[in-house]
């Protein structure tokens, strides 16, 4: 009869190797012929006398299957039961014996071995095999899975040995029942101290309401576990760290039966969140702080806007979509402000800050003051990324300093006229008074009435002259002290051709040339412009060149809000080297005319600068000379 495996494939393999245990005359044919009726192996055969042979085989051959005589002459078949038992639990061990007895097979049944069949029934050999190897392949699948469990047992124990997290088991009234080496350098604690505890009395009394809510509602929602992210435990020393918690349920996990807490000590990065939640405060508040305060824009690299602020809409009056896209870093309106820009990129494309003062257009095309800061944003790289632009509008200081520094500029003048005019008054008055005082003298001392007559044509000389002086220092006074100067707006060209009419005489012999605006109007006081342009258009003719016909030119320009006048001609000029310093003095001259009082470029510089306006000379001997009046 043939024997076929229908669930061979539960067998882990269908080539077996056999140990055969016989003496040795004994002819193994038989044995081989049963083996052939097993038609899904296939059979390595390896025979066994004695005993070293058979321990040889054991660890050499590595077989699948013992088959053994019950009575050896040189070997003990018990024994051989016995060594494959201790070391090879796995391996099938079969008996084949001569005779039967219950007592003996009962006895080897006892002590592992899988079947004892009698020689003549040597067929039931096949059948034998066949439930020994499965048997044996059972018992080799339950070791490996005890082998797998312990293996893991091992591993998940050495994980929760030497994890740096603590692990704690409790029952659900709370005790603890393990808690792993880690609770040391968490909480204080050695392994002896905790078990047994109750876990509540290690949680912060205002935390535990929390937990506890959390707890319950695992219970009855039947969820595996539920996390805290924040939790206050009690350290032995008394204080009390933040951890983070997972608590799974395993009531049903076999050793267990409660719940297990996994947690960490958090307390370190807990303060540094609470500290970033504070930079990240201030910070918020620095920048809106800074963007309510200030003018704030931010650029790519190239320097197009990518952000405005509100103010920067409103100091430039543009919306936010007409600046995006605007290159705030390069726009410059003049050459002066170009190289400005161009210092500024090479600067902040290096990394640097730039710092200073910069004047903007804004869209109605009025000009405002910025005081700026650029500050480049790098990346991890040290690649910058993008520019934030800090700005305050200066345009109210700068105006107002520049009011103080006019201020100062006309005080120092003012300053430098008082003295220059208390010198005047002091020089003239004394000269007088010397000439006054010689002349009473020689009066006294008379002694025809032909004398006394000369000497008092002298002195009344002396008087009118010192009339005339005093009427010169009080119309100076009148001009530098007059703080409500009537002013109105005049036509320029007007006062001009007025001026020239009274001159008409000394006109007929020079050639006038006159480029003003019909339209220009100036904010000026008519008695002190009439007297400006007669003075001036006056020296121009009074010291004309005696080799050449005068020729004057007269032209205007509006500045601002006033006027730059011109009057140039090509009379005898001025040697500035020598007289720049004393130009505008008063008693000054400076080509021997015994006319002249030296007081009508003294009076017009006054005049000039009273009405807040400047006056400049340029001059050449024997080419001529240009007065330039700025009027405000």
């Amino acid at each position: 009869m043939r024997l076929s495996n229908p669930k061979i494939g539960a067998i882990d393999t269908n080539h077996i190797r056999v140990l055969l245990l016989q003496n040795p005359n004994d002819d193994n044919i038989a044995i081989m012929e049963q083996l052939e009726l097993l038609t899904d192996f296939s059979f390595q055969l390896e025979v066994a006398m004695h005993e070293v042979d058979y321990k040889s085989l054991l660890k050499n051959f590595k077989p699948n299957l013992i088959i053994s005589k019950l009575n050896l002459v040189h070997f003990c078949g018990k024994k051989a039961l016995t060594l494959c038992k201790v070391f090879f639990t796995e391996i099938p061990f079969i008996f084949i014996s001569d005779d039967y007895c219950y007592d003996t097979s009962l006895d080897l049944l006892k002590q592992g071995t899988d079947d004892l069949i009698q020689k003549k029934n040597l067929h039931e050999l096949p059948a034998s095999i066949y439930k020994a190897l499965r048997h044996s392949q059972e018992k080799n699948l339950i070791k490996q899975v005890k082998q797998k469990r312990w293996e893991d047992s091992q591993r998940y124990k050495g994980l929760i040995e030497h994890s740096h997290e603590p692990v704690i088991a409790y029952n659900e009234a709370g005790i603890i029942s393990y808690v792993s080496p880690a609770i040391k350098n968490v909480l204080g604690y050695t392994q002896e101290e905790f078990i047994g505890t109750q876990v509540e009395s290690y949680i912060h009394p205002d935390d535990l309401i929390m937990r506890t809510k959390k707890l319950n509602n695992l219970i009855d929602k039947n969820d595996n576990y539920f996390v805290i992210k924040e939790e206050r435990l009690k350290h032995k020393n008394g204080h009390y760290i933040w951890g983070e918690a997972i608590i799974s349920d395993a009531r049903l996990s076999p050793g267990i039966g409660g719940f297990v807490t996994n947690f960490r000590d958090i307390t370190e990065a807990k303060l540094n969140r609470t500290k970033l939640e504070k930079t990240l405060k201030e910070l918020t508040d620095y920048r809106v702080a800074l963007v309510e305060s200030s003018i704030v824009a931010i650029t790519d690299t190239e320097g197009f806007i990518t952000y405005v602020n509100k103010e920067f809409c409103r100091v430039s009056q543009f919306s936010e979509d007409e600046l995006i896209g605007v290159n705030l870093i390069d726009n410059g309106e003049n050459d002066e402000e170009i190289a400005l820009y161009s210092e500024i990129k090479s600067k902040i494309s290096s990394g640097e800050i730039w710092k200073g003062e910069i004047q903007r257009t804004a869209k109605d095309g009025t000009r405002f003051w910025v005081n700026g800061t650029v500050i480049p944003f790098a990346d991890t790289n040290a690649e910058i990324y993008q520019y934030i632009i800090v700005m305050q509008n200066i345009t109210e200081r700068k105006r107002k300093t520049q009011e103080l520094k006019t201020s100062l500029d006309l005080v120092y003048a003012q300053n430098d006229r008082l003295l220059n005019f208390s010198y005047i008054v002091s020089h003239n008055l004394r000269s007088h008074a010397s000439n006054l005082s010689t002349i009473i003298d020689h009066l006294s001392d008379c002694e025809s009435e032909d004398q006394r007559i000369e000497m008092t044509g002298y002195l009344k000389e002396v008087s009118n002259s010192l009339n005339d002086a005093l009427q010169n220092l009080n119309e100076v006074v009148s001009i530098q002290s007059n703080k409500t100067i009537k002013t109105e707006k005049l036509v320029l060209l007007e006062y001009v051709q007025k001026s020239l009419k009274g001159l008409n005489k000394l006109v007929l012999h020079g050639q006038i040339e006159i480029n003003i605006p019909a339209n220009l109007e100036i904010n000026f006081n008519k008695g002190y412009l009439e007297s400006v342009l007669q003075n001036l258009i006056q020296n121009s003719l009074k010291y004309k060149h005696p080799d050449r016909d005068p020729k004057i030119e007269i032209s205007a320009v509006k500045h601002l809000d006033g006027a730059i006048l011109k009057i140039r001609d090509n009379g005898l000029g001025i040697d500035l080297i020598k007289n720049k310093d004393k130009i505008f003095g008063m008693y000054k001259t400076f080509h021997g005319n015994k006319n002249a009082l030296g007081l009508g470029l003294f009076m017009t510089k006054n005049q000039i600068e009273a009405m807040g306006g400047s006056i400049s000379i340029e001059s050449e001997v024997n080419v001529g000379t240009t007065f330039t009046i700025l009027i405000k």
